[in-house]
């Protein structure tokens, strides 16, 4: 039992290397570990680690989140610039995003990696959402369907399960899982990607920690009504069920993890994500171990968990690749930075611009890629700019005194890139000052299209659908009469 048990947890690690505790989890059954940007350290490092703990066990699933929206967690590792899939959506080339979907799989399996917690399935049914956004393909559920169907085809193409998340839908959200648990309404337009995944497609789906209306108490997580009376039942879902990762906000704020992984179990979940490297897994072994023991979870239900997560590991075994190569030009990802910026066809601004960049939360990743004002004086040294979390001393006097004057004497080409200023005040706010002194301003929105209407004071608002410089590159070498 302590083996089947093991093989229900996927868990994280600390460092750059295996610790020796994991190294005995491993050896008696351990599912998986996922990666974060803590344990990655090049690619040579993360094939060396991932191959010791295959050297352990070699029916071992190794995850990462890498869903194709910058900031990811491999562009420290020289992989290239992801367009993300608010982007594929504006595009709607299905094959373009399944081409994505193949490079990102090819590229984790060249790593050791089999599983890939993605695609973002959500519906952007709102746009206050605080943790969706440019993750979904769109708010369109047909669009969202295809798309996710599309990615999650190219992913399993090159030997890495894919992900389906976050079930049944996270886009109708106000709060943020990782910090609370939200509450939803579950409409047919959430469940319709998700239709596409069902039953044969996705290895994978990874249900949210979300409270649905009429549906019970517990987030999907932990309710045995959506994940074995929906997804199952209704849905014919045949794969591998995993929860969201159970230290989150929404779930440790209101019980102990030890408890949410027995009640996980017994609603339907297979594999348990425990991401926390501050977490001993031995110990949410333990308690599901003692809940089988005791009655409260029957035996059958582990040994059916255990038995899909087995499944999977043989089904994703990891075979010999070569070593990814790193960011390159003519990629699909590339190709879709170049497509938004041939339809968008600004006008050259005919100088070096100064260019004021503002950003919501960086979830962790703020050294992992370059921003608009680094993309900029990489392709014209004379432009400036700066990148602001926050609305600075003075205002946007103090900006435009900062941004100085051009060449000739005058003002100097203004650029503002926003993210989601539609929800963030502070930003909204320093833009309309911005456009009130300045409306010769392009703003770039890095966010949702709702961003706009704080902009339509702007002599142009050019979406970019994201912060990858997948996007951004190109966008800003046709602003400033560059090749990219």
């Amino acid at each position: 039992m302590e083996e089947l048990v093991n093989r229900c947890l996927m868990v994280g690690l600390p460092g750059t290397s295996l610790p020796a505790h994991l190294e005995e989890l491993i050896a008696t059954g351990l599912g998986g570990l996922i990666l974060f940007g803590r344990n990655l350290d090049g690619a040579d490092q993360v094939r060396a680690l991932t191959g010791a703990a295959r050297a352990v066990r070699g029916d071992l699933l190794v995850g990462v989140d890498e869903e194709g929206v910058e900031p990811g967690h491999f562009v420290a590792l020289g992989g290239p610039p992801r367009a993300g899939n608010h982007a594929l959506g504006a595009l709607d080339d299905v094959d373009l995003t399944r081409r994505v979907g193949a490079d990102i799989g090819g590229y984790l399996s060249a790593l050791g990696i089999n599983v890939d917690f993605a695609p973002c399935a959500d519906v952007n049914a709102l746009p206050e959402n605080p943790v969706i956004g440019v993750r979904s393909f769109g708010s369109d559920p047909a669009l969202v369907a295809r798309h996710t169907d599309a990615f999650t085809a190219g992913v399993q193409g090159a030997g890495v399960a894919a992900c389906a998340k976050h079930f049944p839908g996270h886009g109708a959200t106000r709060i943020d899982s990782h910090v609370d648990l939200p509450e939803a309404e579950l409409t047919e337009a959430d469940l319709t990607p998700f239709l596409a995944c069902s039953p044969d497609r996705a290895a994978m789906v990874l249900a949210a920690h979300v409270r649905y209306r009429g549906l019970g108490g517990e987030p999907a997580s932990l309710n045995r009504r959506i994940l074995t009376g929906l997804l199952r039942e209704e849905l014919g879902f045949r794969g591998v069920a995993a929860t969201d990762a159970l230290e989150m906000g929404a779930v440790s704020g209101r019980m102990a993890l030890d408890e949410a992984a027995v009640r996980a179990l017994a609603a339907g979940a297979d594999l348990l994500l425990v991401g926390s490297a501050e977490v001993d897994a031995r110990k949410v072994r333990d308690a599901v171990l003692a809940a089988v023991a005791d009655g409260r979870l029957p035996r059958s239900r582990v040994e059916e968990a255990a038995g899909r997560v087995r499944e999977l590991a043989e089904r994703f075994a990891v075979a010999a690749a070569p070593a990814p190569s790193g960011a390159g030009a003519g990629g699909p990802d590339a190709e879709a930075g170049e497509r938004l910026a041939a339809r968008l066809a600004p006008e050259p601004l005919g100088a070096a611009p100064y260019v004021v960049e503002m950003r919501g939360p960086d979830f962790g990743f703020p050294e992992r890629f370059a921003g608009l004002p680094e993309i900029a004086a990489s392709l014209d040294p004379a432009a400036g700019g700066v990148v602001l979390a926050e609305a600075p001393p003075g205002g946007a006097g103090r900006v435009l005194e900062e941004a100085g004057s051009g060449a000739g004497g005058g003002p100097r080409p203004l650029v503002i890139g926003v993210q989601d200023a539609h929800r963030t005040p502070w930003m909204r706010g320093l833009l309309a000052e911005l456009l009130e002194r300045r409306p010769d301003a392009v703003v770039i929105g890095t966010g949702l299209a709702e961003d706009a209407g704080p902009a339509a004071g702007a002599a142009a608002f050019l979406p970019a659908y994201g912060r990858s410089p997948a996007l951004l590159r190109p966008l800003l070498a046709a602003l400033l009469g560059r090749s990219r």
